[in-house]
């Protein structure tokens, strides 16, 4: 994914500290260096690590209400995250996520996290995706308005309501960006719900993001936000859109909306898995369509997200996602893979603000990466290799990652954490949280789940 995009058969990576110093052919390059150690890649394939640009929180709510009309579905497992979760949770909850995420090779990913009734929440998350090891993007913020939204804090066993106004979501924002924006790979951004709202809450939604980019520009942080529509009108009355701004979803666009996106830079984050799952347009009911090809081709950057575990079936699995988004846009053109490939690696740094550090393997950027086990029978014959990527490959393929030099998991095994143990208590945790809800029966198997061709 260097600026040549080569190929490398038989080729090696050198790496001192936490950099890549070199890319070659692997006799050059043992002539030049004496390693401490060489990993053996044979019948491997070497890219960069995957970065996934959106994801929510939410690891325990996989399957909640999955029989359920889409927004119905959307609001229960809402409810779980705003209104059942402990501390303890939350920490879980991330280390699951950043687990996930590892497995499938994915080594940057973006976190929407909109509990901001109180700062300790986002804590924990960050601290369970700095010991998995991975880089993470915390997405800090909260709705829209109306004001004052209603949270509920669970401790000692005990449910704990209270209204949170906007002013003191804002500083608790600020609190998050200024414990952890730019440490141990973490970095904190703002965001809030979507991108706009009704035309009669305007002056609060102008004063809301005033607040936000007053955050983002005192401490150098980007924004992101979902947007089902309204470019044109967040760009003229708001005036809000601008590099440092990553949009999810963007469907239905006009020419226009297109051409203000490419005029500001502001950055695109596609999530194919969750429209072909769930087939929601801003939870209209309706399948939107996401004009991938025309944005790229005004110049538009749009990175490939996960949206997971949000939507039905959206797991972290960025190889999936590559599939799905190829899927959708061959109704009308066939994506060449190579495309599909830059949208999940140097794309999705770039619409981070990370391209100089990360997204490719070339001397000089960090060294995030990742090796696929191309021995299977789904991946031989090993030829045209960007088609085996996205047509057969699967993040269950990745076999070993690094990131920043590190080697975090080794022949599938992860080194930092105890994976077992966290995967019993997340279980455990995620039973808790269900109960504390009071969804149980919305957990069971629906009386037309078999042999009808649908609910």
């Amino acid at each position: 994914m260097d600026r040549g995009r080569r190929i490398i058969r038989q080729g090696a990576v050198a790496i001192e500290g936490n950099m890549i110093v070199d890319v070659g052919a692997t006799t050059q390059l043992r002539e030049k260096y004496d390693a401490k150690r060489t990993i053996d890649a044979t019948n491997r394939l070497v890219m960069p690590g995957l970065i996934d640009v959106h994801g929510h929180q939410g690891a325990f709510i996989k399957a909640i209400g999955d029989a359920l009309h889409v927004g119905k579905w959307a609001n229960m497992r809402s409810f779980v995250e705003y209104r059942a979760m402990t501390e303890e949770d939350f920490y879980v909850e991330g280390l699951l996520a950043a687990l996930e995420r590892l497995k499938f090779g994915t080594t940057c990913g973006v976190t929407l996290f909109q509990r901001a009734d109180d700062p300790v929440f986002a804590l924990k998350n960050i601290d369970a995706v700095r010991e998995v090891g991975i880089r993470g993007v915390l997405a800090v913020g909260s709705a829209l308005p109306p004001w004052p939204k209603k949270f509920s804090i669970w401790r000692d066993g005990q449910r704990r309501d209270l209204l949170v106004d906007f002013d003191e979501s804002l500083s608790n924002c600020e609190k998050i960006v200024k414990a952890r924006h730019n440490r141990d790979r973490t970095k904190i951004w703002l965001t809030t719900e979507v991108l706009t709202g009704p035309a009669e809450f305007e002056p609060l939604i102008d004063n809301t993001y005033r607040g936000i980019h007053r955050i983002a520009k005192e401490y150098g942080t980007g924004i992101t936000t979902h947007c089902y529509g309204d470019v044109k009108r967040a760009h003229e009355q708001f005036g809000i859109l601008s590099s440092n701004m990553l949009l999810v979803h963007c469907p239905n666009l006009t020419d226009e909306e297109i051409e203000i996106l490419r005029q500001t830079d502001a950055k695109v984050a596609h999530c194919p898995g969750v429209i072909c799952t769930s087939g929601y347009g801003g939870y209209t009911g309706t399948t939107p369509f996401v004009r991938v090809t025309e944005m790229i081709d005004t110049g538009v950057t749009v990175a490939l997200g996960s949206d997971g575990p949000i939507g039905r079936i959206t797991t972290f699995d960025m190889f999936k996602e590559m599939r799905a988004a190829m899927a959708l846009q061959r109704i009308r053109f066939y994506m060449p893979p190579g495309k599909l490939i830059e949208m999940a690696t140097i794309d999705a740094a770039r619409a981070l603000g990370l391209e100089k550090e990360l997204g490719s393997i070339e001397p000089g950027k960090k060294a995030d990466i990742v090796l696929l086990n191309m021995f299977k029978p789904h991946l031989i014959p090993n030829y045209m290799m960007p088609y085996r990527i996205v047509f057969e490959a699967s993040g269950h393929d990745v076999e070993t990652v690094m990131v920043d030099g590190e080697i975090i998991m080794e022949d599938r095994v992860v080194r930092t954490v105890d994976e077992p143990k966290i995967l019993e208590k997340a279980q455990r945790c995620s039973e808790q949280a269900i109960e504390r809800a009071g969804i149980e029966p919305f957990m069971r198997e629906p009386a037309n789940l078999w042999g009808r061709s649908k609910y």
